[in-house]
This record gives structure tokens, C-alpha cells and sequence, in this order.
């Protein structure tokens, strides 16, 4: 068997569109069944839905990068991918020789000794995907020889302690009762689904696709297709999978259901054209239809070579700001002349300061960055970006007073702890909370947004902190002053040398307070309606 080209792309097969739910092809599709194996060599799970279904049309041209592409190996010039998401080309760890492909070249994957692994940390968002590859047997009928084959193996990352995620591990092999199959072990409920192989012409390139849609909804859904032909499974449990950390192809995972450590099922074929998307065949298939003509209408042709090169772009300033971040936080001030791989942070007269000065204020807050991180992982569910997030969202937990403001500024070291929270940049002591200037809305908004988008219950909590002492400080007139202390109870313009029980509307100081308070009632459950 052979392998020519492979990729991996953000999304599932489905995506939001059952494919049972597409329109009937032309020809009724009927899949032979295997008796023990409609749903793989794993019994169906309690209320599982197990369907048949056909794509309307299958890649005819070899891939290339598109705006869905997380990975692409085409195998024309040698074994690495010429395209990751995350880490440009990706290099495969161990080595295969190449032969004539579909397109081009093709691994050969005839030797049992072959055995390409890549680094999928950086490359592989879990939620969703299609993983698809052409494949054309070897010297011996691979689809009807009753033999085991091994075409790849998604490992997931290690989970820690107290992680909400699972580890799933898929597997797609052609098992011994020459039928392939996807085995998905560690999901909340059995998943395995098969389909008969043995009528495959083995001289021919046969298009092999699996997806999955994780996205976190009450129910999971895995794809396996053979030549656009297929069987996908939805089991009525949550299944947030972890990032998958390797991927592994043409011969048996090395941490397998082997009963002998050592023992080979190699693919004894040819593979081309491998490509992993983020998007599921079901989404696929809905963007290959016309638009409607009124929504066409207005509507500009796209630059694909811009969109991507806007998108590389985007990828090299989350980095730079990813790798400047201490402890979740970033100074105020960076020296002009800072190098590409040097952190110089500047104080509030210019010279270089260590530890790092952290601000809380408009323009220069953490929250300015952090922001992005969680929009970025929010659209794309790269794991780099949710980090960077978590990272800031971890500073503000830290930094939140036992009474629930935040300072003006903070002093952390190179390790990112808090060290001084006096208010360096004006000289405000721990007493005083600054309300002017986004130093409680900021924090307050960017918790609500990450638990919005993960269900972070520490940020939550955090947040609903804030509110109570923001709204524990209002003036009796309805304001807010600029500043508030703490140690005293009373409120001022500006800072010390204010007005006491002030209104400040100078940098935004009410308006801010009175949006963050209407931002915590459509956050907090409201009492039950009297009868």
C-alpha cells in the first residue's frame, strides 16, 4: 500500500451539518455490512446514532495550502511538511523512502520497518478536523488480505492534574477482517467504526478521510469514508479532547494494543497527499454550494494569497507578544532598541527596569495583549494562544486584592511573582483603587471573556469580586469617584488631593464602573420571579 499526500485542516467533517442530513445522491449508497463491525470492533455505546452517508464530490487535484489548513505533507520533494500551522515546515522524526505517487511522490510505507512520526503539539487543534490522504496498496493486496495495516495514530499530549480535557487517542487501521477501520480509546464512550475494504481495486488511489467534531456540545461525532463513501457515529456525551501531540504514520503506534512491544503492522503501501483542516466534511460540503444570490451580491472576490499572507502576519505578532510575556504580563514600556530576542522593560522615567513594571492602565494594560490571545484562541482553538490567555488571566487572580480591586501597577520578576503592588507609576499606595482609567473594567471584562469562552470558574468568581466592591463604592448620587480609599471608606476625584465623595467622569471613571455593573447582571443568575 502506498501513502501520497496528507494534510490536516481546522474543523470536522460536519461542522454544524449532519451529513444524514445533506441531500440524497443520485444513486442510493449502500455499504455492505460486516457483522460485529457496523460499528467497529467496540460496542456501540448506550444511544449512540450510527448512519451511512456519501460526499458529493472528492478532491480531484492535489492540495494545497488554503485558509483550512493545518498541515499538508505532499511527499514531492521528501518526507517533511512543507506546511504546519503552528511551526512551518515540520520535519517527520525518522525516515521513508519516497516511490511515484498519485501526484508526484509518494511515501512508501512497503518496508516494516517504516515509521514516520511529526510533532503535532503546535500543528492540530483536537475540536475539530478531517485528517485525508490517498492511498494505493503494495505488492500484496493490503484490503483483503486478512492482515493487520496500520495507516496512523493521533497520540494525545500527556494530561495533567486536574485538567477538564480528555486524552483521545484515533487510530485508523485496515483490520484482520479486511475492513478499515477509526478507533477513537479514552473518548467518554467506545467509539469504532468500520467499513469493508475487500472490494477495493489495489492498483487504484483510493481517498481515505476521517473527521471528528469535539467542538465541547452535549454530543460527539466521528466520520470514516473510503472514496467519499462512509459511516459516522454520534455519541450523546461531551468529548473535549486534549491537543494531540504526534502523529504517526504507516505502522503500528508504538504504544498500541499489541500484546508484544515490538511487533509490526506495517501499511504495505503507498500514501500521497496528506492534508489536515480544521473544518469537517459536513462543512465542507454545505461551502461547496452556490451562494444564494442575494448574499452573493456585493461581495468581493477573496485574495487567497493576501488572506494567507494577512494570516502569517497575524501568527508573527501573537508570537512576538507570547514570547515577551513574564508571568502572564507584559511592561508598559519597551526600549526601542530592544533586540529580536531580548526582554528590556523601561520605567516611568526611561530607564531600564528589573524586576518588570506592570501597568493596570488604558493603553498600557495586560489586558490590551490579553485580549488578543483569547480572540485568537477562540476562532482557531490553537493551544499557544489559550495559554498566552490563561497565562494573563492567572496575573490578574494573583493580583486582586482580598477586597476585590486590582492596583494601579505591579512590580513581578523574571519568574512573573508579584513582588510590590504600591503604585509606583503615582506614587498610590495599596489602599487606594483606582477606578478612572480601566484599572477595574479592564480586568473585570477580560475574566468575563475567558470564562465566556472557556467556563473558567476562577474567573468568574473573580470577576463577581469585582463587582461587589464596585458597586459597594458608588457615590449616593449614582457616580463613581476616580479614586477610592480603601482604609478610610471615601471615595475621591482624581487621587488623594481630590474632592471626597467626588463624581468623576474625567477617564472614564462612571461610565466604566456603571458598564461593568450592567455587565454583572446579565452574568449573575437572577432570583426566581415571585408567583
Amino acid at each position: 500500500m502506498a501513502i501520497d499526500q496528507v494534510g490536516l485542516t481546522r474543523g470536522t467533517i460536519e461542522g454544524g451539518v449532519d451529513l444524514a442530513d445533506l441531500a440524497a445522491p443520485a444513486e442510493a449508497v449502500e455499504l455492505s455490512p460486516i457483522p460485529g463491525a457496523a460499528s467497529g470492533d467496540l460496542a456501540a455505546p448506550p444511544q449512540a446514532r450510527t448512519r451511512e452517508f456519501r460526499l458529493a464530490a472528492l478532491p480531484t487535484t492535489q492540495h494545497t495550502r488554503g485558509p483550512d489548513t493545518l498541515f499538508l505533507a505532499t511527499f514531492d520533494e521528501s518526507a517533511d511538511a512543507e506546511y504546519a500551522r503552528g511551526i512551518g515546515a515540520c520535519s517527520n522524526l525518522s525516515s521513508a523512502p519516497l516511490t511515484e505517487g498519485r501526484w508526484g511522490q509518494a511515501l512508501d510505507c512497503t518496508d516494516a520497518a517504516t515509521n514516520l512520526l511529526y510533532a503535532m503539539d503546535r500543528n492540530f487543534i483536537a475540536r475539530a478536523g478531517t485528517l485525508e490522504c490517498r492511498v494505493r496498496a503494495g505488492e500484496t493486496n493490503i484490503w483483503a488480505d486478512g492482515a493487520e495495516h496500520y495507516l496512523f495514530t493521533l497520540r494525545p499530549r500527556r494530561r495533567m492534574t486536574g485538567e477538564p480535557r480528555i486524552a483521545v487517542r484515533l487510530e485508523v487501521f485496515k483490520g484482520e477482517d479486511n475492513a478499515l477501520h477509526l478507533r477513537a480509546t479514552g473518548a467518554p464512550a467506545p467509539v469504532g467504526l468500520a467499513i469493508p475494504t475487500a472490494g477495493l481495486v489495489p492498483d487504484e488511489w483510493h481517498h481515505i478521510a476521517i473527521s471528528w467534531d469535539c467542538t465541547g456540545g452535549p454530543a460527539a461525532t466521528f466520520w470514516l469514508a473510503v472514496d467519499g463513501r462512509g459511516v459516522a457515529m454520534t455519541i450523546p456525551s461531551p468529548c473535549r479532547m486534549l491537543p494531540f501531540a504526534s502523529l504517526q504514520v504507516g505502522n503500528t503506534p508504538w504504544l498500541g494494543h499489541h500484546a508484544h512491544v515490538g511487533e509490526s503492522a506495517p501499511l504495505g503501501g503507498y500514501l500521497d497527499d496528506l492534508h489536515i483542516s480544521d473544518q469537517t466534511l459536513a462543512r465542507r460540503e454545505e461551502g461547496a454550494q452556490p451562494l444564494d444570490p442575494e448574499v452573493a451580491r456585493g461581495l468581493g472576490e477573496i485574495d487567497l494569497e493576501l488572506a494567507l499572507a494577512a494570516e502569517d502576519a497575524l501568527v508573527r505578532w501573537l508570537d512576538y507578544w507570547a514570547g515577551l510575556q513574564v508571568g502572564g504580563a507584559w511592561g508598559p514600556w519597551l526600549s526601542p532598541k530592544i533586540a529580536a530576542d531580548t526582554r528590556t522593560y523601561l520605567d516611568w522615567t526611561g530607564q531600564p527596569e528589573d524586576p518588570h513594571l506592570v501597568s493596570n492602565k488604558y493603553g498600557s494594560s495586560v489586558v490590551t495583549v490579553a485580549y488578543e490571545f483569547i480572540d485568537a484562541y477562540h476562532y482557531t482553538g490553537d493551544e499557544r494562544w489559550r495559554q498566552a490567555a490563561e497565562n494573563s488571566v492567572d496575573f490578574f487572580l494573583r493580583g486582586q486584592a482580598p477586597a476585590g480591586y486590582w492596583y494601579q501597577d505591579y512590580v513581578v520578576d523574571e519568574s512573573g511573582r508579584i513582588v510590590d503592588e504600591s503604585g509606583r507609576i503615582e506614587g498610590l499606595s495599596r489602599r487606594w483603587a483606582r477606578v478612572q482609567d480601566g484599572h477595574q473594567s479592564q480586568p473585570f471584562l477580560f475574566l468575563l471573556y475567558w470564562h465566556h469562552v472557556t467556563g473558567d470558574k476562577r474567573a468568574f468568581d473573580a470577576a463577581r469580586r469585582n463587582a461587589d466592591f464596585v458597586l459597594s463604592i458608588e457615590n449616593p448620587n449614582g457616580s463613581w469617584p476616580g479614586t477610592f480609599d480603601t482604609s478610610a471608606g471615601v471615595g475621591h476625584t482624581t487621587g488623594p488631593r481630590g474632592v471626597e465623595y467626588g463624581c468623576e467622569y474625567n477617564d472614564y471613571a462612571t461610565t466604566d464602573a456603571g458598564s461593568s455593573t450592567a455587565a454583572s447582571t446579565t452574568t449573575t443568575p437572577r432570583p426566581t420571579p415571585c408567583a
